[in-house]
């Protein structure tokens, strides 16, 4: 005879038994859940702070490019000027008549004007004439030197040169109370200051009959003229200090293409 054995079921243990099982389910989707939500919370404090430094590193580069621009915009304004002084001084160097006379062998020639202006003093009247000859003096020496007789002298003279050229080579001095006015002028040959002596003197004349009108009659009497040929060390000086400015721009120009050159943009 068999016996049938039904074995009582254990409520308590079986309990236990599936909250074991589910443990090993349930504990890493905890941990799961609280490491992904971590993450989340991770990346979106990240981005926010991502955000904040990128702007803060936007300003920081605007403004150092800023002062770099303002810096290499500077250092190009001086570089141009810097090029500018030399490309003149080099149109000067060549083409001044006076930077090519030899100062060892200075041609010079030179003449007094003197004003002869028929001027008495009445004693036996309380009224006396205007003394007229510092005004035509004054009148001359303006002639001379406001360009008008430069003019006159380039359209006569077979000379190529410019205004401003034309005036380093005469020099005018008036001493009123001599009535006279000295005139000088240098060339780099003898024929060349021969010619400039000669025109500076028709254009006086020929401003004679224009004063006379204007102020009052008078004669003018040329005296003292002279020829000659001599040694001019100050000009030597004038010469040599021309030429170093070439030098000194060239030093100061490649000092400012260094700078510019080490100025380094600043990038994002």
């Amino acid at each position: 005879m068999n016996e049938h054995y039904e074995q009582e079921i254990d409520l308590k243990w079986l309990l236990y038994r599936m909250l074991r099982a589910w443990r090993i389910i349930v504990f890493p989707a905890l941990l799961i859940a609280v490491l992904v939500g971590g993450v989340k919370l991770a990346l979106n404090l990240s981005k926010t702070s991502d955000t904040a430094h990128v702007e803060k590193a936007k300003t920081a580069y605007e403004e150092a490019h800023a002062t770099w621009q303002s810096t290499v915009d500077g250092i190009d304004a001086e570089l141009s000027n810097l090029e500018k002084s030399k490309e003149e001084q080099l149109i000067y160097n060549e083409n001044s008549i006076l930077m090519q006379i030899n100062p060892l062998r200075e041609y010079n020639a030179s003449f007094d004007l003197y004003l002869n202006y028929n001027y008495q003093i009445m004693p036996e009247l309380h009224y006396q004439n205007v003394n007229l000859s510092s005004h035509i003096l004054n009148a001359y020496q303006a002639y001379m030197t406001n360009g008008e007789m430069y003019l006159y002298i380039l359209e006569n003279s077979t000379l190529v040169t410019e205004l401003r050229y034309l005036t380093e080579l005469i020099t005018i001095s008036e001493n009123t109370s001599a009535n006279m006015i000295s005139v000088s002028v240098k060339y780099s040959d003898a024929a060349g200051c021969e010619q400039l002596l000669q025109l500076t003197k028709e254009g006086i004349e020929q401003k004679h009959a224009d004063l006379a009108a204007a102020i009052d009659t008078h004669q003018l009497i040329v005296t003292n003229t002279a020829s000659y040929e001599t040694v001019d060390l100050a000009l030597e000086e004038i010469q040599k200090k021309n030429h170093n400015k070439i030098t000194d721009l060239d030093t100061k120009i490649k000092a400012k293409e260094e700078e510019r050159a080490a100025t380094v943009e600043p990038v994002l």
